[in-house]
C-alpha cells in the first residue's frame, strides 16, 4: 500500500536538479538504482543573509567572520564607508546598493557585516540579517546570464525559495575599485 512513496519523492527531487534516476530490478536478485546529476551542480556550505527583503547565499569559504556593529563606528574616508577592525581599515559595501534594491536604510542604529575575503584583501558586506549556515546546491545561471558580475549562480534553500549565490571575488574586485555602475 505505501511502497513507492519514498522513491517518488527521490525521483521528483532528482528531476528538480535536472537529473535522472534509473531503476533495474531482477526478481530474486534485488534492485539497483543509478542516479545521474549534471556536472554543473556543486554542493557548498553557505552563509544565508538578507538585504532589503531579499535572501542571498555567500559561500562560507569566503566568509571570515560576521559582526554586529553600531552605525556610529562607520567612518568615511575618500568617499568610502569604512570601519576600524582590529587596527585595520575595512571598506564596507552595502548589498542593497550593489543590486540597487529599494527599502534599505542606512539610518539603523546597528547592522550586520559579513567580513569576506580573498587572498590578502578583505571587505565588509553590509546586510540586514544573518539567517545562518546551510548546505546548498549551486546551479549555474548559464551563458545567457554570465555577464551578471557578482553572482556565481542560484541555489534552492529547500523551502521552495531560490536565492542568488554571490561571487565574492567579483563583488570585491569591482567594489574595491569603487565602481558600482556595472551591477545589473
Amino acid at each position: 500500500f505505501w511502497r513507492g512513496v519514498g522513491m517518488d519523492c527521490v525521483k521528483n527531487n532528482i528531476a528538480l536538479l535536472s537529473g535522472m534516476i534509473e531503476l533495474d530490478s531482477e526478481v530474486g536478485e534485488g534492485t539497483s538504482m543509478t542516479i545521474t546529476l549534471p556536472i554543473t551542480l556543486a554542493i557548498i556550505k553557505a552563509l544565508i543573509v538578507k538585504a532589503c527583503g531579499k535572501t542571498y547565499a555567500i559561500p562560507i569559504n569566503s566568509v571570515m567572520e560576521t559582526l554586529l556593529i553600531d552605525a556610529s563606528t562607520v567612518q568615511t574616508i575618500e568617499r568610502r564607508e569604512v570601519i576600524e577592525l582590529r587596527n585595520s581599515t575595512l571598506p564596507l559595501t552595502w548589498l542593497g546598493d550593489v543590486f540597487q534594491l529599494e527599502g534599505h536604510s542606512k539610518d539603523a542604529e546597528s547592522f550586520f557585516v559579513a567580513v569576506v575575503g580573498l587572498a590578502d584583501k578583505k571587505m565588509g558586506l553590509v546586510v540586514d540579517d544573518v539567517v545562518g549556515q546551510q548546505d546548498v546546491v549551486i546551479k549555474s545561471l548559464g551563458n545567457s546570464l554570465s555577464f551578471v558580475r557578482g553572482v556565481a549562480g542560484a541555489a534552492d534553500l529547500g523551502n521552495q525559495q531560490t536565492v542568488l549565490v554571490l561571487d565574492v571575488g567579483g563583488l570585491m574586485s569591482e567594489a574595491l575599485r569603487g565602481e558600482s555602475s556595472f551591477y545589473v
